[in-house]
């Protein structure tokens, strides 16, 4: 017949796996294994650009610009603090003030930490894949560009959107000499729907053309001052309005006397 076991040693069974436990993370949280950890593909956040154009400069930008982008950190610390370490709680950035000439320089970059539960003396460093920033400085070009308003749906019978006219017929851009070379002309579309009577609203945004009339995806070509757009006149009072932001610039519309930037 199986001897039935005694009530009391489950219980010193449980309380030995309850201490052991406790002792094993007393010695991982206090005494501290260290670990490492490497994050990757931190981006490098570049920081008082203005400061270059000031000087008539801008950083070029972009996988193939020869400006780093991206740095991979290795990390060490008590391995149940550090393995809580991810991309978001970390900021690298990379002072551009003292630039004052074009050319491929090297800056430092510098580490932070966006949640305060980690800084230097829990959170250490213990390996960069870059120590110093390559960043290549170009000059800046200015060209002016022809702007154009193109108008689409129609208004109800009985009523006329009428001409368009810009009241500015130009845009201002900047940007690396062979960038905006390719710009030929930019564009802001209004829809005003179909069989129009009332007040239109919209949302615009300016694009850039080649000579060829397509479209351009150039982020490093900005336009130098904001844009107010005005729309077209529509005979019956045909009128409304709308501004947002367009490519870092004021942009808006009203259906009313003519079309137009300022």
């Amino acid at each position: 017949m199986r001897k039935t076991q005694n009530p009391r040693n489950i219980l010193y069974l449980v309380l030995s796996i309850v201490i052991a436990a406790g002792i094993w993370y007393y010695v991982d949280e206090f005494n501290g294994r260290v670990v490492t950890q490497t994050v990757t593909g931190i981006p490098i956040e570049y920081i008082n650009q203005d400061a270059l154009a000031d000087n008539g400069l801008m950083l070029a930008e972009g996988e193939d610009s020869g400006t780093s982008t991206t740095i991979d950190i290795t990390f060490k610390g008590n391995r149940r603090h550090i393995v809580q370490l991810d991309r978001s709680k970390i900021r690298v950035t990379a002072n551009l003030a003292s630039i004052t000439e074009a050319g491929v320089q090297s800056v430092k970059p510098d580490l932070t930490y966006t949640d305060r539960e980690f800084n230097s003396g829990n959170t250490s460093v213990e390996e960069q894949s870059l120590y110093m920033a390559t960043v290549n400085i170009c000059e800046l070009s200015h060209k002016e560009v022809e702007l154009r308003c193109e108008l689409t749906g129609n208004v109800a019978e009985g009523y006329s959107a009428g001409k368009v006219q810009l009241s500015q017929t130009s845009i201002a851009v900047r940007g690396q000499e062979e960038e905006i070379a390719k710009v030929s002309y930019a564009k802001v579309i209004f829809d005003i729907g179909k069989n129009t009577k009332e007040t239109v609203t919209a949302d615009l945004d300016y694009q850039f053309y080649d000579e060829d009339g397509q479209v351009l995806n150039l982020s490093g070509i900005h336009a130098e001052a904001g844009v107010r757009h005005q729309g077209a006149e529509a005979d019956g009072g045909l009128q409304g309005s709308s501004r947002r932001t367009a490519g870092g610039h004021d942009l808006g519309h009203q259906a009313g006397e003519r079309c137009g930037f300022r």
